[in-house]
């Protein structure tokens, strides 16, 4: 989960399309705080992200940051207790279990440690 003002969002984005293209075996899935504005599609553009991000639909979610994600929270891990902050990272393993939450931008020896890249 991503914003647009978030700068360690924008720039781990890169490396995640990256992963998502060379990893068949894995999908990424960006889910943008927000409406798609104008900003969020030059961000994605310029990194090259061919597909269609998920948007927090303000109804369902409201439209505070910090609520939003206190309420998607557990639509994506019931068992996970909140964490505020930004990036939200939710990786779930083929079978749909979670493999980890974490908060922040996740660091490529964290990312080598999974497996992942």
């Amino acid at each position: 989960v991503w914003g647009d003002w978030c700068s360690p969002c924008i720039a781990k984005l890169p490396k995640l399309i990256e992963i998502d293209k060379k990893n068949s075996n894995l999908k990424v899935v960006l889910v943008a705080d927000g409406y798609l504005t104008g900003q969020h599609e030059i961000i994605l553009f310029d990194a090259k992200y061919n597909g269609q991000p998920y948007i927090l639909d303000a109804k369902t979610y409201g439209t505070d940051v910090k609520n939003k994600l206190r309420r998607l929270n557990p639509d994506l891990c019931p068992t996970c207790k909140f964490q505020p902050g930004f990036p939200q990272n939710y990786i779930f393993k083929e079978d749909g279990s979670l493999l980890l939450y974490h908060v922040g931008a996740m660091s490529d020896s964290l990312l080598v440690t999974l497996g992942i890249i």
